[in-house]
């Protein structure tokens, strides 16, 4: 699955789309993304606190989302991400934070018989 951004000239009218692959993520990054979220919260908190439990980590993700996008679009420039859409890039935040858990859940699976 690949990640894609677009860049908008204005409200209607792409200018360019920055596309990479899922698998160019760097570790750091995805350490960044698993650090910021702390998905050991989500274990004490009941099913109705969770999607305000989400609410509080991302909005304290919120100041490395700008150089998570950096990045993982090494040739996206802050001009540039002022004019992608939010929710577009609330879908690549989306997207990447699976992955980061997916990555971790894998790793623990693999070691869980050692």
């Amino acid at each position: 699955m690949s990640l894609k951004l677009n860049i908008w000239k204005n409200k209607s009218e792409i200018e360019k789309t920055l596309e990479t692959d899922e698998d160019d993520i760097l570790w750091g990054t995805v350490e960044d993304i698993i650090e910021k979220i702390d998905l050991e919260t989500f274990f004490d908190v009941g099913d109705g606190n969770i999607i305000f439990e989400l609410g509080k980590k991302i909005t304290k993700a919120l100041g490395c989302v700008k150089p998570l996008l950096l990045d993982i679009f090494p040739e996206l420039t802050e001009e540039e991400l002022r004019r992608c859409k939010a929710k577009e890039i609330r879908d690549v935040v989306i997207k990447i934070v699976k992955y980061s858990c997916g990555n971790f859940v894998e790793m623990g699976d693999e070691n869980e018989g050692n």
